[in-house]
């Protein structure tokens, strides 16, 4: 079973304002999530089996990535492959040498940036994102530690203002605010759910 806690906070949520903690727990071998069953999901099986098969040549990875995590037809070849691999980036258990080349082939993509960042646990990071993808003014960025180069969460920044007068205050911002923080805070196998490393 994979633990996994997190730290989420949220502009444009105004019932729950602030940092709040969150809980899960997957089945690692999870047969609702296995051979195409749910769609793009995978069991942490499934990926770990993907990332220990991977070529050594990076535009076939991609390739096996965008298969992986198939488009809808409403994204670039790489914005989707930037898609595929960042979710694999965030595989939980991950073979290290399966992880090495999904970095790898994440460098290779066309575009993509790398910033120095700061997460909602204040814990320094490197935001990596690609200009041009996200969801309508926000830009996701993918965050890593600088030390272990191991996913740390995620964050939605604000690409434009958005100061419209009869909007709630959690659906007006300024260009540069990080309307949606995810921080992980702890990762593990456990030996069962409500089970704590």
């Amino acid at each position: 079973m994979g633990y996994i806690k997190d730290a989420v906070a949220s502009a444009t949520d105004q019932e729950q304002p602030g940092l709040r903690e969150r809980e899960s727990w997957t089945r690692y071998a999870d047969p609702t999530l296995e051979k195409g069953r749910a769609g793009d999901d995978h069991s942490p099986r499934e990926q770990y089996r993907f990332l220990t098969i991977l070529p050594r040549d990076l535009n076939e990875v991609k390739k096996k990535a965008r298969a992986f995590y198939p488009g809808d037809g409403h994204e670039s070849r790489t914005q989707h492959g930037f898609r595929a691999l960042k979710a694999l980036a965030r595989a939980y258990p991950a073979p290290p040498e399966g992880l090495a080349t999904v970095y790898r082939a994440l460098a290779t993509i066309p575009g993509i940036k790398a910033a120095r960042a700061t997460d909602a646990l204040k814990r320094d990071a490197i935001a990596i994102y690609l200009p041009g993808s996200g969801q309508g003014d926000l830009r996701e960025e993918f965050l890593i530690d600088p030390q272990t180069y191991i996913y740390t969460g995620s964050r939605w920044i604000a690409q434009a203002d958005r100061q419209v007068l009869d909007a709630n205050p959690g659906d007006r911002w300024r260009k540069g605010d990080v309307i949606i923080d995810d921080s992980v805070k702890d990762v593990a196998l456990v030996g069962g759910r409500n089970e704590r490393p």
